[in-house]
């Protein structure tokens, strides 16, 4: 009764189109509001299917329809059996977006990004939108910022996955370390991913994950920002889910602190289709792909561009992405990880532009350390505009002062190390 009296007297109303179709067909429907709708603005309209999109066509009072989206990521999913089964590449927005281009009828596109750290805005802006992005400058106190690549060793796993059959003849994976009289050779066939039916899990990387969510639990990160944890396939996230459980018995104090973070919503492990339309303050990337095929799966199909865009543009403050560089970024594999690398003479791939590449979390920080260090001798220098308020370095630290030195040493005839 509330309800019908508040939307009766509306002027904006706020709805998703399912709801909106009820109100027109539902028990709601003498109340007349889709009667006295004339203009509408469909948010995320990349994602509308097109049964949802011809019903709110077809509302006679409507006269106006602004379609806001980004036909670059993922289209609408539909479970309904297309010819051979085959699921649509295309959504509503993205074939509407053709005809007017076709009709030389101009379509705006928003250029200006306020969400995304700058280095990860660019990447995303020259795979995706044609380099067109305007960056705004963004205010954050993170602790971690920018674009970061956990670089490992991919031919050299430092965990592998174990498989369980249980009572009821599902098998369980569980990651645990290569066992050191096998030696990381046992897994060179396929390096570090490992098939599961149709899908694929990576233990190494599961294990840097949980690396990072430690010094990110240890951090306090939790108390101020979100967390997300990214992966290509949802085997990925169910390994990674079943890890965290197990850590009750190896760090209870951790498994309370990540657990208490996923109820509070601070933290999520999301496939990359379940993250399309949220976002994060820091996002942890999988690439779960390794092997010296160089065989990316899915990514290679026609969505896999539209993946990794939705995967790579999630983060405001920082994105680590945990990949083999050799599978996912090689020239061979033609995604956009490689516009992060770049190939030398000898085929070596090195980082390029802003990324910041780590061994693992746990040289996350060594490296803010030297950063923090860096800031404030600039900072210092900034304020008192004068090299002589730095703390001075000692005569005997400079070359000039290792001569004077060695001068004195040699006319007092030393020739060792100095007791004090």
């Amino acid at each position: 009764m509330i309800t019908k009296q508040m939307l009766s007297s509306s002027l904006i109303v706020f709805s998703t189109l399912t709801e909106l179709h009820k109100f027109n067909h539902g028990t709601m429907c003498d109340i007349g509001l889709t009667s006295r709708i004339k203009f509408v603005i469909v948010d995320e309209a990349g994602t509308v299917p097109e049964w949802q999109a011809a019903l709110l066509i077809i509302l006679p009072p409507v006269g106006k329809i602004v379609w806001i989206g980004d036909t670059k990521q993922l289209p609408p999913f539909s479970s309904y059996p297309l010819e051979y089964g085959a699921q649509p590449t295309k959504g509503f927005l993205e074939r509407a977006q053709e005809q007017f281009t076709k009709a030389y009828v101009p379509i705006p596109m928003l250029l200006r990004q306020f969400r995304m750290h700058e280095d990860i805005a660019h990447i995303v802006s020259r795979a995706f939108y044609g380099n067109k992005f305007i960056f705004e400058e963004q205010d954050s106190n993170s602790e971690y910022t920018g674009l970061y690549w956990i670089d490992y060793d991919a031919s050299q796993p430092t965990h592998e996955v174990q498989e369980w059959t249980l009572k009821t003849g599902d098998i369980a994976l569980r990651s645990r370390k290569v066992p050191s009289h096998r030696g990381a050779a046992a897994c060179m066939d396929t390096r570090c991913e490992h098939k599961e039916r149709s899908s694929f899990v990576n233990a190494t990387e599961i294990a840097l994950i949980i690396e990072g969510l430690t010094l990110f639990s240890k951090g306090g990160i939790f108390n101020e920002k979100t967390v997300a944890v990214i992966c290509f396939y949802k085997k990925q996230v169910e390994l990674l889910a079943d890890t965290i459980n197990d850590l009750e018995k190896e760090d209870l104090k951790l498994f309370q602190d990540l657990r208490a973070a996923c109820a509070s919503g601070k933290l999520r492990l999301q496939t990359v289709d379940a993250s399309q339309g949220s976002e994060a303050n820091i996002v942890i990337l999988s690439g779960v792909r390794s092997n010296a095929e160089g065989n990316v799966g899915f990514l290679a199909k026609s969505t896999g561009e539209k993946r990794i865009c939705v995967a790579i543009s999630r983060a405001c403050e920082a994105l680590f992405i945990v990949g083999d560089k050799n599978t996912l970024a090689s020239p061979s594999s033609k995604l956009a990880f490689r516009l992060l690398w770049n190939a030398s003479g000898s085929g070596e791939l090195r980082p390029s532009g802003q990324l910041k590449t780590l061994k693992s979390f746990s040289n996350l920080v060594k490296s803010n350390v030297g950063l923090q260090q860096a800031a404030d001798d600039k900072l210092i220098t900034e304020v008192y505009g004068a090299s002589d308020l730095l703390p001075r370095t000692d005569a005997s630290e400079t070359p000039a002062g290792d001569k004077e030195m060695k001068k004195k040493k040699e006319e007092d005839g030393a020739d060792g190390d100095f007791g004090i």
